[in-house]
């Protein structure tokens, strides 16, 4: 017969035995590698967070400073604006040495401080008014306007167009508007009632009067016939 001394060894072995033999089931095995993971991660969390907290006024002042500091382009266009008058829609008007009213209009019109006399125009129209039926008009994409000399500079795609339905293209045209006289000495080409000429070059002088166009030049009249410059280059 077993005492109960000798069966407390051995229902402490077995209980070893069951304890050894337990294992953590897959679900409960998972939660315990998260909170293991969590216990090495929150320390990492809050060292990191320290840190952006100790370093973000630096990162705030460079923010702003980026955001209020003008760019390049910035920085140009302040230099221009502090050099120029700029004006939108422009208009002047005078009268020539007869007294015919001309006016000049442009999308935007610059003066330059260093030279307050020359006027830049972007898109500038001309009007003369020449006699009491007669007109003159004139457009380019841009121009250059002396208000005291009364001097117009019209450049690239030079149009002049007469009330009587006659047209002059050129790329650079300078006009006198003081005398009405003008001049160019790239290529011109006027079309209209009377016909088609084509030319190296034209001057205008004696108040209009005068028309001189250097060659090569030629001239085909809507009638048939046509005119060829002479040696000199004149016609």
């Amino acid at each position: 017969m077993n005492t109960p001394e000798s069966e407390n060894p051995k229902r402490l072995g077995a209980l070893d035995d069951r304890r050894r033999s337990v294992r953590l089931a897959p679900r409960d095995q998972s939660h315990s590698n998260r909170v293991t993971r969590l216990r090495l991660l929150l320390p990492l969390a809050a060292v990191a967070i320290i840190a952006v907290l100790m370093i973000w006024p630096k990162i705030e002042a460079e923010i702003s400073e980026r955001r209020l500091a003008p760019s390049k382009l910035d920085k140009a266009a302040l230099q221009q604006a502090a050099t120029q008058n700029r004006l939108i829609s422009a208009n002047f008007s005078s009268v020539d040495s007869k007294g015919r009213p001309f006016t000049i209009t442009s999308e935007e019109a610059i003066q330059q401080t260093d030279n307050p006399d020359n006027v830049e125009l972007k898109s500038p129209k001309g009007k003369v008014q020449l006699n009491e039926t007669d007109t003159l008009e004139a457009k380019s994409v841009s121009g250059l306007y002396a208000q005291g000399q009364q001097h117009l500079t019209l450049n690239e795609n030079v149009v002049i167009t007469r009330s009587d339905g006659t047209t002059l293209n050129t790329q650079k045209l300078f006009v006198n508007l003081k005398t009405n006289e003008s001049s160019t000495d790239v290529p011109v080409v006027i079309d209209g009632p009377q016909g088609h000429l084509t030319a190296a070059g034209m001057v205008v002088k004696n108040g209009g009067a005068v028309t001189v166009f250097t060659g090569p030049a030629k001239l085909i009249l809507n009638t048939g016939g046509s005119i060829d410059p002479t040696k000199k280059g004149k016609s």
